[in-house]
């Protein structure tokens, strides 16, 4: 019961300090204000405890914070299309304990590096279009705390969630070809399928 409480309260901190932290830079693009997201609020802190194992509570913390941590910032990416760099700290802070406090500095910064460039090689591609270089930073934190293997399969799915959202949308006439689409939201998507599937 304490782990299922204690898994709780990190997404829920993961989820409402991303969204803080976001919301205090991006505050002035929202006419009507910081509105605190108390049904996404409670939605994470609860649903969170579905993913607990219970023999592995580190594993589970690190779970819970990238849950929230993503879903937060997800919602901020497909309201005003931003990923502020700030946002990102509760994601730096667990990258900083996980290279420095778990022993596996080298796989991380790998990772980070892989899955950075690749995130990088994309947005240069795509002119910014398709990846902003905020979508850049936020994947070179997830391979730093994932390793390579796991990250590129993160993304990999997360591209295949957004070109099959994205042609639904399309074909519905509600975007046309030069519409941007948050990528976020589709990373949020596939780290849950990541997490039901117990891909991590």
């Amino acid at each position: 019961m304490l782990q299922w409480l204690f898994v709780a309260c990190s997404a829920a901190i993961a989820f409402a300090a991303t969204d803080l932290l976001a919301y205090s830079r991006l505050s002035d693009l929202f006419s009507g204000g910081i509105r605190p997201l108390r049904a996404a609020f409670i939605f994470v802190s609860g649903t969170s405890v579905l993913w607990t194992r219970s023999d592995e509570v580190g594993r589970n913390v690190e779970v819970a914070i990238v849950y929230g941590a993503l879903l937060s910032l997800a919602i901020v990416d497909f309201r005003s299309g931003y990923v502020p760099n700030v946002a990102l700290v509760p994601l730096i802070v667990l990258d900083g304990v996980q290279l420095f406090l778990c022993g596996d500095m080298f796989s991380g910064i790998f990772g980070s590096m892989v899955v950075g460039g690749a995130a990088l090689a994309l947005h240069v591609v795509g002119k910014g279009a398709s990846f902003g270089l905020g979508d850049v930073k936020l994947l070179a934190l997830l391979g730093g705390i994932f390793g390579a293997s796991r990250s590129m399969t993160l993304l990999g799915v997360a591209c295949i969630i957004g070109t099959a959202i994205g042609l639904l949308l399309f074909i519905l006439g509600v975007v046309s070809r030069r519409d941007a689409i948050p990528f976020v939201p589709m990373l949020g998507l596939a780290y849950l399928w990541q997490v039901v599937t117990h891909v991590f």
